[in-house]
């Protein structure tokens, strides 16, 4: 009953785009839902792909622009994403002279792993104090398995630059 429900979901939505583009639905079929069902297993599968990575969901697919384009902004309208986000709690100090730069370079370096590793995945962190020295680390994404993976990288990094940077670290998941 889900599959089938999942399915009508996906009808529906190719078929604003058919109407849309001014096309019948068959043709929106040929040329771009059965491409989503054989790389997602399911058209509704591949259009919440699209609805959460854009057109990198749709890469090799050899999709016409304009269609991928009015399919993502549908997908987007009618996909309801799902989000989970994990946190906890840094405990970071120094206390050395320039203790506030190292803080923030070790902050800087938290940050851009996961914006330049992950955020195509869709992953935000947010990461902000508390009163020093605790600073909350939040992961936000769409997949709870890929953020502890995320989380426990992060934090092993975290560790590794706190130690060259002479900063005292902990974590604390809350």
């Amino acid at each position: 009953m889900i599959l089938w429900k999942r399915a009508q979901k996906a009808h529906n939505i190719l078929e604003i785009v058919a109407k849309r583009l001014g096309m019948s639905v068959e043709a929106v079929y040929e040329k771009i839902g059965w491409r989503l069902e054989d790389k997602y297993k399911e058209i509704m599968a591949g259009i919440e792909e699209l609805a959460i990575r854009g057109e990198e969901a749709a890469r090799g697919l050899e999709i016409d622009e304009e269609i991928l384009r009015t399919l993502i902004e549908e997908a987007r309208r009618h996909v309801e994403v799902k989000r989970v986000s994990i946190s906890g709690i840094i405990t970071a100090r120094s206390r050395a002279s320039d203790g506030i730069k190292r803080l923030k370079d070790l902050f800087e370096e938290i940050i851009a792993l996961v914006e330049n590793k992950y955020s195509k995945n869709g992953v935000k962190i947010e990461l902000y104090t508390l009163g020093a020295p605790r600073y909350r680390l939040t992961l936000e994404g769409s997949d709870y398995k890929e953020l502890e993976k995320i989380l426990s990288e992060t934090i092993e990094h975290a560790e590794k630059t706190s130690k060259k940077l002479g900063v005292e670290f902990s974590f604390e998941r809350t």
